[in-house]
C-alpha cells in the first residue's frame, strides 16, 4: 500500500472539475484536488456512497446546465442525473468541421417546401443526456458503476404523389459507462474506468421525378458516418488527510467516412465512369494523454487553502483528405497526415473563507507555468513536410465566488471572470453575464 501511494505521489491525474461544495464552486481547482465535493462521482463513481440523499440544479453556462440527485438505498447509493455529460467526447466537433470543410461541388442539394438543405444542415452535438449510478458499500470499499447515454437527431423530408423524394437526416448517439472502486482506511485510494462510444449518420437524399405516378428515382445520395472510441483510467490517493496525488491515462480514437453519389446520366444508377460521381472521402483521429498532479491541502484559522501542480502530455494523429473514387482510381489521394505533442505545466491555488454560519466567501486562480507544443504537417500525395511550434503557456485565470447556507439548502455561485477584468461595459454594449456558474443543493 505505501509503495503505490508512493507512485501515486510522483504521478497524478488532472480531471476537469470543480470544487468546495458543488461543481458550480470551482475556482480554478480540479475536483480531484479536493475530498468534499460532491461531483468528484463523475470521475470517481466509486464515491458515491459518500454524497447520498443530495439534489442539485446547476447553470454551467448560457442555456446549459444539468440536474439530479442522489439517494440512501439502505447502506447502497443510487444518482440519477439529466443534462450531464460525463465523457465529452471530440468527434462530434471533427464531424462538424469535417462537414463544413467538404467540397462544396459534391454537396447534393435537398428542396424540401420552399427551403434547400445540405450536408452543413443535419450537424450537431448530443443531448438529452441521462446519467444513472449505483454505489454498493462494502466493508472497506465502495463500488460505483455508471451508465450514460446521450443522443440528438433530426429528420426532413418532402415526398408527394407528384414530387421526388428530398430528405434529411442526423443521428448522433453517445453511451458512457463508468466503473470505480474507493479503499476507505487511513490512506483511502480511488480508480475509475470511463469508456465513451460516439457515432454519428448523417445524410441528405436528392431524388428526381420522371413524369410518372409515383416513380421517384434515385439521383444523389450523400452520406457521412462517424465512429469513435474514449477511454479514461485515474487514480487517486489521499496522503496523511492533506496530501493528494492523482495519476492517469487517456486514449481516443475516430473515423469519418462520406459518401457522394450522384446519378449524372439519370439512368438509375451509380456506375457510369463518364457521367456519374462516386467518392468516398476518409479521415481518422487518435489522441493518448497522461495527466499528473499532486495537492496540498491547508487550514489556517476558519480558511481552507488549496495549492496544487498540474502536468499534462499529448500527443495525436490525424489522417485526412483520404480520397478514394470508385470510378476512376486514377482520381485517388492518399491525403495528409498531421501529428502534434503538446506539454503543459500549471499550478492552482484557491482559499475559502467562512465569514459567518450563512455565508462563505472564495478566491481562486490558475495560471501555466510552461506550455509548447509542436506540429508535423506531411502531404502524402506530393511528399511535401513541414514542421511549426508553439508556446501554449496559458494565461492567468482569477475568479470569486460565493456560498449562502439556509439550512439545508446551498446557493454556489462563481464570478465571471470577464465581468472582473473586462468590466460590465454599460455604455459600450458587450453583454458579460454577473455570473458564469450557478448551483442550487439541497441535502436530507
Amino acid at each position: 500500500m505505501k509503495k503505490l501511494l508512493a507512485i501515486l505521489a510522483v504521478f497524478a491525474f488532472v480531471l476537469s472539475g470543480m470544487t468546495f461544495a458543488t461543481d458550480s464552486a470551482g475556482l480554478g481547482v480540479p475536483v480531484w484536488m479536493t475530498l468534499d465535493d460532491d461531483s468528484v462521482v463523475f470521475s470517481y463513481v466509486g464515491q458515491l456512497n459518500s454524497f447520498k440523499n443530495l439534489a442539485l440544479l446547476e447553470l454551467t453556462g448560457p442555456g446549459f446546465g444539468f440536474g439530479g440527485a442522489t439517494f440512501d438505498l439502505s447502506g447502497n447509493a443510487l444518482g440519477i442525473y439529466a443534462g450531464k455529460d460525463i465523457v465529452n467526447s471530440g468527434l462530434y466537433s471533427d464531424l462538424n468541421s469535417f462537414i463544413f470543410s467538404l467540397p462544396g461541388v459534391l454537396k447534393s442539394t435537398a428542396s424540401i417546401g420552399a427551403t434547400s438543405y445540405n450536408l452543413n444542415n443535419t450537424v450537431d452535438t448530443p443531448d438529452n443526456q441521462l446519467l444513472a449510478l449505483y454505489g454498493l458499500g462494502l466493508e472497506g470499499m465502495d463500488i460505483g458503476i455508471g451508465l450514460g447515454y446521450s443522443a440528438s437527431g433530426l429528420n426532413i423530408a418532402s415526398k408527394t404523389t407528384y414530387e421526388a423524394k428530398d430528405e434529411i437526416s442526423g443521428s448522433q448517439s453517445q453511451i458512457n459507462a463508468l466503473l470505480g472502486v474507493s479503499l476507505k482506511g487511513d490512506m483511502p485510494i480511488d480508480v475509475a474506468l470511463s469508456l465513451g462510444l460516439p457515432s454519428s449518420t448523417n445524410k441528405v437524399v436528392d431524388q428526381r421525378w420522371d413524369g410518372t405516378e409515383n416513380a421517384s428515382k434515385e439521383d444523389n445520395e450523400d452520406k457521412v458516418e462517424a465512429s469513435g472510441m474514449d477511454l479514461g483510467i485515474s487514480a487517486r490517493g489521499v496522503i496523511g488527510g492533506d496530501l493528494i496525488a492523482n495519476l492517469g491515462f487517456a486514449m481516443s480514437s475516430g473515423k469519418i467516412t462520406a459518401n457522394f453519389k450522384k446519378d449524372g446520366n439519370d439512368d438509375g444508377d451509380w456506375e457510369d465512369q463518364t457521367t456519374d460521381t462516386k467518392i468516398e472521402i476518409s479521415g481518422e483521429k487518435s489522441l493518448m494523454g497522461i495527466d499528473l498532479g499532486v495537492a496540498k491541502l491547508l487550514k489556517v484559522n476558519n480558511i481552507n487553502i488549496i495549492s496544487g501542480l498540474t502536468f499534462n502530455y499529448s500527443s495525436s494523429t490525424e489522417k485526412g483528405r483520404i480520397l478514394k473514387d470508385k470510378l476512376d482510381s486514377a482520381n485517388d489521394t492518399k491525403g495528409t497526415e498531421d501529428s502534434s505533442t503538446s506539454i503543459n505545466l500549471g499550478i492552482n491555488v484557491a482559499a475559502e473563507a467562512k465569514l459567518n454560519d450563512t455565508w462563505s466567501a472564495r478566491v481562486g486562480a490558475q495560471k501555466g507555468i510552461f506550455g509548447t507544443s509542436s506540429t508535423t504537417s506531411k502531404n502524402l500525395d506530393t511528399l511535401t513536410e513541414t514542421t511549426s511550434s508553439s508556446d501554449t503557456t496559458s494565461n492567468p485565470v482569477i475568479s470569486m465566488g460565493a456560498s449562502c447556507v439556509i439550512g439545508n439548502l446551498t446557493i454556489d455561485g462563481v464570478i465571471n471572470h470577464a465581468l472582473l477584468f473586462d468590466g460590465p461595459y454599460f455604455i459600450g454594449g458587450k453583454t458579460t453575464g454577473m455570473a458564469s456558474q450557478i448551483s442550487v443543493k439541497y441535502s436530507w
